[in-house]
């Protein structure tokens, strides 16, 4: 089950750029492997939380989920064309997953794409936003120091003043000590109030300055935070730029190879058609050298008017269309030639003959192998001696010859 709805974060009202970029939410049933390339896949639960996660658990009543995935680390999704499976690579992990139809396949992973698209370019002007937000409290907090700087410095003036006072106070007290019981005991007084106020003014001046302290230490961090953030937003970038030029290149490859793909083909077929205009020559060649040597001028006659280059031609192409258990020759034992050679005594026909004969059906045999996917790379000439040796009989070259170059054949 897949399905797009909307969504909104319980309990928070999110900036009106998250909620533009969370309008749809992708959730639905996938096949999860773990990062073991051995493990079996797990059914999961996936569906995206707030901000920028795609997380997933056992079902979807539990949104504690088992795992997550930072949509603005996605760096590809590709289709594995094979078993419904695709791949979702981040910075830090290739995940292996499986859709339950061909139809969320074609869902899933353009989805995927988009919301990691909107994810990376909302990031990074959140990290802008976040710049300049640090910005403003860097400035609030300098105005606040300067501030507190100034208060700290005119209260304890005020402070200084006030123990001169009381210290005056205490030495003209000090003068009239003699002046009885009253006045000493005026003096101790004083003494205690001057050391009781001395100790609160203390603990006051210690407090500011600790909360200085704590100010400064905050900017310090504000401005590492930015410089942080700005060095992420350049890695980014710089990464995207990457990432396009390795598609511009793989784009040339492609287009380079199948332009020569294509001109290979040709040149197969420009091929195949010489070899097959040459072995039409060589049937009428060996014809007609039989028929000014033959014995027989009648038979010579009826094989040159049967041996039509059209009707060879039509013929091979007949056989080429299949591949059959056993290779069909090119020349068999009913073509003109081969009927010519079976009228003449194999004592009185001349050796040259009998070698260009053999020569033309082991071209054809080598030639019905390269339409069927396979050749060979067999010596003609030592076939030759070969069926001399074994005395194969005329009529049977074009079978012999035709299987004995397949039991050496390779397959192309």
């Amino acid at each position: 089950m897949l399905r797009l709805s909307s969504h909104k974060s319980k309990g928070q009202d999110l900036e009106p750029q998250v909620q533009a970029l969370l309008i749809k939410e992708l959730s639905g049933w996938l096949f999860k492997r773990g990062e073991n390339p051995l493990s079996a896949y797990k059914k999961r639960w996936f569906y995206v939380s707030e901000m920028f996660y795609w997380e997933y658990t056992t079902s979807p009543e539990k949104r504690k989920p088992q795992g997550r995935i930072d949509l603005r680390d996605i760096e590809s999704v590709k289709d594995l064309n094979e078993n419904l499976e695709f791949e979702v690579t981040t910075t830090g992990r290739t995940f292996k997953m499986k859709a339950l139809s061909e139809s969320d396949l074609r869902i899933w992973i353009p989805s995927i794409q988009e919301l990691s698209l909107k994810a990376s370019e909302y990031g990074s002007g959140r990290i802008q936003s976040a710049m300049a937000s640090k910005d403003r409290e860097v400035a609030m907090l300098k105005d606040l120091l300067a501030n507190l700087t100034k208060s700290s410095t005119e209260e304890i003036n005020s402070l200084k003043t006030e123990i001169t006072k009381l210290k005056e106070q205490l030495a003209h007290t000090d003068t009239s000590v003699s002046r009885g019981s009253a006045a000493e005991s005026s003096s101790h007084d004083l003494r205690i109030q001057l050391d009781t106020l001395e100790r609160d003014k203390t603990t006051e001046i210690n407090a500011l300055r600790e909360q200085l302290e704590l100010i400064k230490a905050s900017e310090s961090r504000s401005t590492a935070s930015a410089t942080h953030a700005e060095e992420l937003l350049q890695q980014k970038e710089k990464e995207y730029q990457h990432t396009l030029l390795e598609i511009s290149k793989e784009k040339a490859v492609l287009t380079s190879s199948l332009a020569s793909i294509v001109t290979e083909k040709e040149k197969m077929a420009e091929t195949v058609a010489n070899l097959q205009a040459r072995l039409d020559n060589n049937d009428r060649t060996v014809v007609n050298t039989l028929g000014t040597n033959g014995t027989n001028a009648s038979i010579t006659e009826a094989t040159v008017s049967d041996s039509t280059p059209e009707k060879h031609s039509a013929g091979r192409h007949t056989e080429g269309q299949s591949v059959a258990a056993h290779p069909t020759p090119l020349i068999d034992a009913a073509s003109p030639s081969s009927r010519v050679l079976s009228n003449v005594d194999d004592n009185n026909t001349l050796p040259e003959v009998k070698k260009k004969y053999f020569a033309a059906l082991g071209r054809a045999a080598k030639i019905q192998g390269a339409l069927c996917g396979w050749f060979s790379s067999v010596d003609l000439e030592s076939l030759f001696e070969r069926a001399m040796a074994e005395n194969v009989s005329l009529e049977d070259w074009p079978t012999w010859i035709a299987l004995a170059i397949e039991g050496m054949k390779e397959i192309l």
